[in-house]
């Protein structure tokens, strides 16, 4: 490309625009949908973006930091998607938890149940 030639740059960006925003699209697709924001939610808690980055290791700085640097890409690509959508994440994780800490107690009731005969009815 001749960056002194100003046909070639506004062409160089029009094509630079339109594959971001076929990449949000992408985004927006995967994340219209529970599965893509589950699988999203569960990257993130991956990649433990809250945790204290510091480690006397150089190495294991690096990593820390690293890990936390894809966090924050995929968190903007997120909110780029959709400035509300985290929040939905968010609440759609925070509902799964309680769903699945019901089922435990459930299952955990159950088993007393049956291993305490004085139980039964």
């Amino acid at each position: 490309m001749n960056a002194a030639d100003k046909d070639q740059v506004k062409q160089r960006a029009r094509h630079a625009r339109r594959r971001h925003s076929g990449i949000l699209d992408a985004w927006k697709d995967v994340l219209s949908t529970p599965q893509g924001r589950r699988l999203f939610t569960y990257i993130l808690d991956q990649l433990q973006p809250r945790m204290n980055l510091w480690n006397r290791d150089a190495a294991c700085l690096a990593f820390n930091v690293a890990r936390h640097d894809v966090a924050l890409w995929i968190r903007e690509q997120i909110d780029a998607a959709d400035a509300d959508l985290f929040i939905t994440m968010l609440q759609e994780q925070r509902l799964q938890e309680k769903q699945e800490s019901s089922e435990r107690e459930a299952l955990q009731i159950s088993k007393a149940k049956k291993q305490d005969p004085s139980t039964e009815e």
